[in-house]
């Protein structure tokens, strides 16, 4: 069986796999299949000690960032996960949490935070397990959501003719993609307000994708078929947005279809 098989988020041409120690073989023949194509493989190894593969949960203490999620992690693929041990207060009241597995090695939390308020996160030891682990020591954070006066808004004013949809993307000085807008297809000229709320301070960027197939995200070209790639386009600048401020941009799209 592949159960221990594994896609990669940072490389959609990868699979993963793991083994436990008691499998008993020495080698596996793969068959992969792709259409009317097949090719096989045969895998051999020799077992070697791994190293420590320590859990961990993010973020781990400080500033709760607008955009990070309440993670816990591990390298290696977890297997079972128990959000009853798993606890968040503030002010000694229990909050909710409400997670989702996002890949093969990471549970993230969901959470409607306040401003300026001190959370409380409590991981138990076996609330999570691994092929090879299960958490071993209790996790702790403390975590403290920005005030509002302490962040900032971006207010993206733009104005498309194309009549594909697009897709508006707020990216990080070091172009992480941190929050989108998806906007319908038009016909006639159209001007848009884009609002993102809740920034700290800080450089971003836009990039706006032209959604040509619908699909929800940009698509390489495709040489066989003659498909061109999705347009892309980027804000011309950074933006800086301050604490305590809104900063208004002007976007103009008027392309030829």
């Amino acid at each position: 069986p592949l159960d221990t098989f594994f896609t990669v988020p940072s490389r959609p041409d990868t699979l993963l796999g793991f083994l436990r120690p008691d499998h008993g073989y020495d080698s596996l023949l793969f068959a992969v299949q792709l259409d009317t194509v097949i090719d096989t493989a045969k895998i051999t190894w020799k077992e070697r000690e791994l190293p420590e593969t320590p859990w961990k949960l993010l973020p781990s203490t400080g500033a709760w960032n607008t955009f990070d999620t309440l993670t816990v992690y591990n390298s290696l693929p977890i297997n079972y996960f128990d959000p009853e041990a798993i606890s968040m207060t503030a002010d000694s009241v229990e909050q909710e949490l409400n997670w989702t597995q996002t890949d093969a090695f990471r549970y993230q939390a969901y959470v409607d935070r306040e401003y300026g308020t001190a959370y409380q996160v409590e991981v138990l030891p076996n609330a999570a397990g691994t092929v090879r682990d299960s958490v071993q020591d209790t996790l702790t954070a403390t975590l403290t959501y920005p005030r509002v006066d302490e962040l900032g808004i971006l207010i993206v004013q733009w104005t498309t003719s194309s009549s594909h949809p697009y897709i508006l993307e707020l990216l990080s000085e070091k172009n992480e993609l941190l929050a989108r807008r998806t906007h319908p297809a038009v016909e006639a000229e159209t001007e848009e307000i884009s609002t993102f709320r809740d920034l700290p301070p800080g450089q971003y960027r836009l990039r706006m994708i032209e959604d040509r197939n619908q699909n929800g995200r940009w698509d390489p070209g495709d040489y066989w078929t003659q498909v061109f790639s999705e347009r892309v386009f980027y804000s011309e600048t950074t933006l800086e947005v301050r604490a305590n401020w809104e900063l208004e941009y002007e976007l103009n799209l008027k392309l030829e279809e």
